[in-house]
C-alpha cells in the first residue's frame, strides 16, 4: 500500500493536487496532517477512489477542527498501526520524546507529524517494538532550507518504508 502524506499547506491545495497527479499509478491513498485542512477538500473531489485520512492542526479554527474525531487518527494501513496528529500537542517543536511516549502508550507502529515545517525521518528501537517518527515537511513553507515537501508511506507485508519528495 501507498498513501502519499502533506502537512501544512497553508491554502496551497493545488500543491497536494500536483503531487497526487505525478504519483497517482501507484497510489492508494493520501493523509493530511493539518494545517489548512481545507486544503485536502479539493484533493478528495477530485480523486474520489482514493483513500483519505485528515486531522487538524493549530492553524485549524473552527469548533469543528476542535472535536476529538479531528486531532488525532490511528489507522491501521496494511497491518501497519499509523498514529496521525499535526503535532502541536505533543510539543513536537521542542523535542519528540512526548510524541514517542503517547505513540508507544496506543501501540503505534508509525507517529506521523506535522507542525515544524521541517522534514523529520528517525526510527527508534525501544525493547521489542520499534517505532517510525515522521515529519513530511511543509508543502507550502518549509523551515529548513529545502524545497516544500511531502512524504510516502509505503507499506508491504507488515513493512514499512517512509521517504520524502519535493512538491
Amino acid at each position: 500500500m501507498q498513501f502519499l502524506i502533506f502537512s501544512d499547506t497553508h491554502g496551497r491545495s493545488q500543491n497536494i493536487i500536483n503531487v497526487i497527479e505525478r504519483c497517482i499509478a501507484d497510489l492508494d491513498g493520501v493523509i493530511f496532517l493539518g494545517d489548512n485542512y481545507p486544503d485536502i477538500i479539493p484533493a478528495m473531489e477530485r480523486f474520489p477512489d482514493l483513500t483519505f485520512h485528515a486531522v487538524a492542526g493549530n492553524c485549524d479554527f473552527g469548533a469543528r477542527y476542535l472535536a476529538p474525531e479531528y486531532q488525532e487518527k490511528l489507522v491501521d494501513i496494511g497491518g501497519v498501526r499509523v498514529l496521525m496528529l499535526h503535532g502541536h500537542t505533543r510539543s513536537v517543536k521542542f523535542y519528540l520524546g512526548e510524541l514517542e511516549a503517547y505513540a508507544r502508550r496506543v501501540g503505534a507502529d508509525v507517529a506521523l507529524f506535522g507542525h515544524t515545517h521541517e522534514r523529520v525521518e528517525e526510527y527508534r528501537h525501544l525493547g521489542s517494538k520499534p517505532l517510525h517518527l515522521f515529519n513530511p515537511g511543509s508543502a507550502a513553507l518549509p523551515k529548513d532550507g529545502l524545497p516544500p515537501s511531502f512524504g510516502v508511506l509505503c507499506v508491504v507485508n507488515g513493512q514499512v518504508l517512509l521517504s520524502h519528495g519535493d512538491v
